[in-house]
């Protein structure tokens, strides 16, 4: 008869098994230190920011229509109703378009020669018509930040951003500002992923702003969701999800099924390009 072998048993010294106890307890502190549970539930609710106006509703004829009949020109005109209209569907915040004269850019569909003919809306007028709600403005070339600035009085509840040239010349104009560079929050995400997965807050992000974009949302985000935000919370970031970024402008969300690639949980900003649908939506 044949005695069957029987494989040997694999022995592991007491240094390998030290090694591997250790490599387990690395591990294990690893994960606990980025587990998202291990943070409170973030108070509030997420702010949408509009990128842009809501449309206001439109006769028979294609003309805007009036709150009252006739022409009053007592109303704010239509571009600040549109955008008082983008506050009332939900929107925390608005970004809103200049020209070089610091007047608001037209962005209505009517084609009606009264409306066309209607006095332009100034970037001056929307701090009082939209008291209850930040402006967000975009400096895209230093000339633009001295207009902003002469628009904007000190205090009102605005946030620049731009390119990094033109974001610093609006910091050193005006020190207390609200002020981030795209670029350099879309830096801050990517700095966390190398850096976070320690507890790192990367200076990219410190006292800043983190631009997370659809695609990024995910374990990479070390501590993701609730970790993550408190991490950003205590060293003060501002956390905006946004659908992308292409060449340098922030394309938001446009469907409110994509609300549901974002944590519950999350109370950060999300830009957003259809106010209309997603503002509700964020309510139900």
């Amino acid at each position: 008869m044949v005695k069957k072998q029987t494989g040997a048993k694999m022995k592991f010294s007491r240094t390998q098994t030290a090694l591997i106890l250790s490599l387990c307890a690395l591990f294990f502190a690893f994960s606990l230190l980025n587990a998202s549970w291990t943070a409170a539930v973030p108070a509030g609710s997420p702010k949408l920011i509009a990128n842009g106006p809501a449309e206001l509703p439109l006769d028979a004829k294609g003309c805007i229509i009036d709150p009252e009949i006739g022409y009053n020109t007592s109303l704010p005109p239509v571009d600040l109703r549109m955008l008082q209209a983008a506050v009332g569907m939900g929107a925390a915040a608005v970004n809103i378009l200049t020209d070089e004269d610091a007047a608001i850019v037209r962005n209505y569909k009517s084609n009606c020669a009264a409306d066309n003919a209607r006095p332009r809306a100034m970037l001056a007028e929307a701090p009082a018509a939209l008291s209850t709600a930040e402006i967000y403005l975009r400096a895209e070339n230093s000339a633009a930040a001295p207009v902003l600035l002469t628009a904007i009085p000190a205090g009102s509840k605005a946030v620049f951003y731009g390119s990094d040239i033109a974001v610093a010349n609006i910091k050193k104009a005006r020190p207390n500002a609200a002020v981030f560079s795209i670029a350099r929050a879309q830096a801050c995400v990517s700095d966390y992923k190398l850096s976070g997965w320690v507890g790192n807050i990367p200076a990219s992000c410190k006292g800043g702003t983190a631009l997370v974009t659809m695609n990024q949302i995910g374990y990479t985000l070390w501590g993701w969701p609730n970790r993550f935000l408190a991490r950003m919370n205590d060293e003060g970031v501002r956390v905006i999800i946004a659908q992308d970024v292409q060449d340098g402008k922030i394309i938001g969300l446009t469907t409110a099924d994509q609300y549901g690639e974002i944590a519950s949980s999350y109370n950060g900003y999300i830009w957003v390009d259809n106010i209309a649908e997603l503002g509700p939506a964020l309510k139900r």
